[in-house]
């Protein structure tokens, strides 16, 4: 029940939602260690989680869990703020390099993204070098024209 518990406030579920959850996502089934051939808790025995919400022991719990909190919060902020950094190197990289302004590479980053078919995306990037007359020390798709020396 802990872990359900946790996976409630985590992803803020109702006792409803959670219920449903449980039942159609198998990772948070897993995590829970409930299996398909068990009966999962279904609402009532997840609404029992407000009373462990406000026991003196799931505060005890909490507040031992938050000490972890605050240092990956601060490992969080420190990653983003390289991210950031990073974003911005890489756009201008992509202004020189590409001759690409940066609202042109996210959209065309986000269209590589969003397309599932490994053949679509490699002919979206076959259609962007023959536009962009890119060189290639080797022919693109050809794995025998690389010199490897």
């Amino acid at each position: 029940m802990l872990r359900i518990h946790c996976m409630q406030q985590w992803y803020n579920l109702s006792n409803g939602m959670m219920e449903d959850a449980l039942h159609e996502i198998a990772s948070m089934r897993m995590f829970a260690k409930l299996s398909l051939d068990q009966a999962t808790p279904d609402l009532t025995t997840i609404g029992m989680t407000y009373f462990l919400d406000h026991s003196e022991l799931m505060q005890k719990v909490w507040n031992f869990l938050n000490q972890f909190k605050i240092q990956y919060r601060q490992l969080l902020e420190q990653s983003q703020d390289i991210n950031t950094k990073l974003d911005k190197n890489l756009a201008e990289l992509t202004a020189i390099e590409f001759n690409m302004n940066p609202s042109e590479f996210e959209e065309f980053t986000d269209m590589l993204v969003i397309t599932t078919n490994e053949y679509k995306r490699s002919f979206l990037l076959h259609k962007e070098v023959l536009r962009r007359h890119f060189d290639f020390p080797f022919e693109p798709g050809i794995s025998e024209s690389l010199v490897i020396g």
